[in-house]
């Protein structure tokens, strides 16, 4: 029953601390300084509207992966705790979070929270076909087969 508790309360401050009214939580530091976000070089195919995404250089442990930053929109939530949950799956079927934390946005000057995610494998499913071609079920199951099969 104690563990239920613990865990409701963190539940309660990762939701009251991801309100999106432009503050970030005090409870993150700031990214480490290993990490050099690439603001010069926007990744549109990651990018939602509530992150920007941007290449990422790291120097250190996990040098050999490459990776990009989301940098989350002040004006909506964080979804905190999903990051962190993110953060501890270790899976062959995730890509990996490695780190997190807040940055300044030199092209606003905003404080921003960052989240360094593991560039995913393979393509988009819209590189795969051409727009304007309509597909039949099977077509679409044997291209993406053909691909997992091949990871």
């Amino acid at each position: 029953m104690k563990d239920d508790l613990t865990l409701d309360k963190r539940f309660a401050a990762n939701r009251s601390a991801s309100l999106g009214n432009g503050q970030i939580s005090s409870d993150y530091s700031a990214l480490p300084s290993d990490y050099q976000i690439q603001f010069n070089q926007p990744l549109d195919k990651f990018s939602s509207p509530f992150a920007d995404a941007f290449e990422v250089i790291q120097r250190g442990s996990h040098s050999d992966k490459k990776m990009y930053a989301l940098l989350y929109d002040r004006r909506f939530p964080v979804p905190f705790q999903t990051i962190e949950v993110m953060q501890q799956a270790q899976s062959n079927n995730l890509v990996s979070v490695f780190d997190k934390g807040k940055v300044i946005d030199p092209q606003t000057g905003d404080e921003r929270f960052a989240v360094i995610i593991e560039h995913p494998p393979g393509v988009l499913l819209s590189e795969l076909f051409p727009k304007a071609m309509p597909f039949e079920e099977k077509v679409v199951m044997r291209k993406m087969i053909d691909q997992l099969s091949n990871a």
